[in-house]
């Protein structure tokens, strides 16, 4: 809370400097007549340097989209794991195939010798 002569001297302090501000302030410069036709010619040159520069930025359109299609490509082929042949293809296939059977069906024979199964049977069968 302020005191109340403080109050006083502060609007009287604020009362001085609104009058000194009233009595010093400047004069605003007169209207330009010709202004409005100036600022209008430079908005219609503007405007018809835009169109002319519009035209130059469709020259780099074409080719910029251009590029992005090669690097796109390019890419692609990059990041692609590279194909294997047919033969190649087909031994994995068979190798696949023979080691599934193999695994399915233990009472066949094949050229990869059958692992020992007792062990799993006695670990499952202990008493815990």
């Amino acid at each position: 809370m302020t005191h109340p002569t403080n109050q006083a001297n502060q609007d009287r302090e604020d009362r001085s400097l609104v009058e000194f501000l009233r009595q010093h302030r400047p004069q605003p410069p007169g209207a330009d007549p010709a202004l409005e036709q100036r600022l209008m010619a430079r908005v219609s040159r503007a405007e018809t340097a835009h169109h002319r520069s519009s035209g130059w930025q469709w020259q780099w359109a074409v080719p910029a989209l251009a590029a992005s299609l090669v690097l796109a490509w390019s890419g692609y082929r990059a990041l692609r794991p590279p194909s294997t042949a047919v033969s190649q293809q087909e031994e994995l296939e068979t190798f696949v195939v023979e080691i599934w059977l193999d695994t399915t069906s233990p009472g066949t024979s094949s050229r990869w010798e059958a692992a020992p199964t007792e062990w799993m049977v006695a670990l499952y069968a202990a008493d815990y």
